[in-house]
């Protein structure tokens, strides 16, 4: 009993001492608090990497360039795995083969009716006073996107860097200005429609990302390079069926098929300019931007919840240009109500199903018309020796058809001329953060465009 009385007073007496100390006695991190907590291991992980791959690049610039090729350089390939941490010597060269080879997801070529781009934007001044930090770094010369992305480990104590590296048509830094943007991605277009066929650009990414900034910028540069006879459509696609025109007041429309099958929005108004200026366009424009659906998020005070569609009709053909609704994670949609959460969900919904057209598209084009999936299936139950019932799962390969469907969302179904008219152009541009705290929306964003 005297023992017993000694131990629950030295407990209080370490209980006192507990009291008054600054402790966070939990066992486990998140991972936004890991990547503060380990910032200075996460931007030295990040300087030793990119002195790596300096060293890779300029062997190619040297006599060495053969022997790393071949796997020769033994003491270039061992500093690799010192490095970035790899167990075995054939994880060093292919990292190495990698950064000399990058694979290309979209082949830059003159046949391709697809091509995406990536513009990275700055770190902004609250980021900053939240002592984020950069760990995406765009690299125009190679075209390539590199990704420094901390994970935590099984623990929940420690972070774990690993370094992705995706390469595009082309990648678009944070120094350039909206005129160089305009001119790699809205010029091209401007020029196929007025000579060849109808052209779409879309900008795509994450919320607070920048890409109503740059829609307004390309605004701008169409209505300063639009000379001839032009009419204006405007409106938005809201929730599951709605759609809206930004140039009445944001009335509701209908969009229905035409007798060629095409996608046509009934009751849009069209402002017609035979000789259009750039103050009367961008005062049309200004007009809808303003009317277009927007609420507060963790990420952005004034995140658009819509699909803007912007049509320019010339005399044979039209420029679409579409910003995309930005997508959204739970955590970051905390202050939201449930019909913001509503909104939400359908806006991933679009998103997924554009990105599954996307899909079936490249897959139809490649000859396949089956594609396979692994799903999970209770096979049955039993009873066990303790007389409680135990699932049964297997894994099961199931084929399906790949198609286009087009009818799965409202966006689709503005889009489809896209993927029908094998002369239309499409550009993607997807706008990425460099932030830490949005590196798992960035690499998101990169791998989704990747299947575009």
């Amino acid at each position: 009993m005297d023992h017993e009385d000694s131990r629950a007073e030295r407990r209080r007496n370490q209980e006192e001492l507990w009291r008054d100390t600054n402790i966070d006695a939990r066992q486990q991190l998140n991972t936004n608090e890991a990547r503060q907590i380990y910032r200075k291991r996460y931007l030295h992980a990040i300087d030793l990497y990119d002195a790596v791959y300096a060293l890779v690049i300029l062997s190619r610039e040297t006599d060495s360039y053969i022997s790393l090729l071949s796997g020769q350089s033994y003491e270039l390939i061992l500093k690799v795995s010192e490095y970035l941490g790899f167990s075995q010597q054939n994880q060093s060269q292919s990292w190495i083969n990698s950064i000399l080879f990058p694979s290309c997801i979209h082949p830059c070529t003159q046949t391709s009716k697809f091509r995406v781009f990536v513009r990275k934007r700055p770190l902004l001044s609250y980021e900053a006073e939240n002592c984020e930090y950069c760990v995406v770094k765009a690299r125009k010369d190679r075209k390539t996107i590199i990704c420094h992305e901390g994970k935590l480990s099984k623990t929940s104590r420690q972070l774990q860097m690993k370094h992705v590296q995706y390469r595009f048509d082309n990648v678009l830094e944070e120094d350039i200005d909206n005129n160089r943007v305009c001119e790699a991605t809205v010029k091209p277009l401007l020029q196929h429609v007025r000579n060849t066929a109808s052209a779409t650009l879309l900008f795509y990414g994450q919320t607070g990302t920048g890409k109503t900034y740059t829609l307004i910028a390309a605004l701008k540069y169409l209505a300063k390079h639009i000379t001839e006879k032009v009419s204006v459509s405007f409106y938005e696609l809201h929730g599951r069926s709605k759609c809206y025109d930004l140039l009445q007041n944001r009335i509701e429309i209908k969009l229905l098929n035409d007798a060629t099958g095409k996608v046509q929005a009934v009751g849009a108004k069209q402002i017609e300019l035979k000789t259009p200026s750039e103050n009367s366009l961008m005062q049309i424009l200004n007009s809808g931007i303003q009317l277009r659906s927007s609420c507060s998020t963790e990420r952005n005070p004034v995140s658009s919840r819509s699909h803007a569609i912007c049509r320019f009709h010339f005399s044979r053909h039209a420029l679409t240009l579409v910003d995309l609704a930005g997508s959204e994670r739970n955590y970051d949609t905390r202050n939201m109500n449930a019909q913001d959460h509503r909104e939400s969900a359908e806006i991933n919904k679009s998103l997924l199903a554009l990105k599954s057209c996307f899909q079936a598209y490249h897959s139809l084009s490649r000859g396949k018309s089956f594609m396979s999936k692994k799903i999970e299936k209770p096979l049955f139950q039993r009873w066990n020796q303790n007389d409680a019932t135990t699932k049964t799962k297997h894994i099961a390969n199931i084929t399906t058809p790949v198609r286009l469907d087009f009818r799965a969302s409202i966006l689709t179904r503005s889009l489809c001329e896209c993927f029908l008219d094998k002369s239309h152009m499409t550009y993607i541009v997807a706008a990425v953060s460099p932030s830490a705290a949005d590196i798992n929306h960035t690499l998101d964003s990169l791998r989704h465009v990747g299947l575009m």
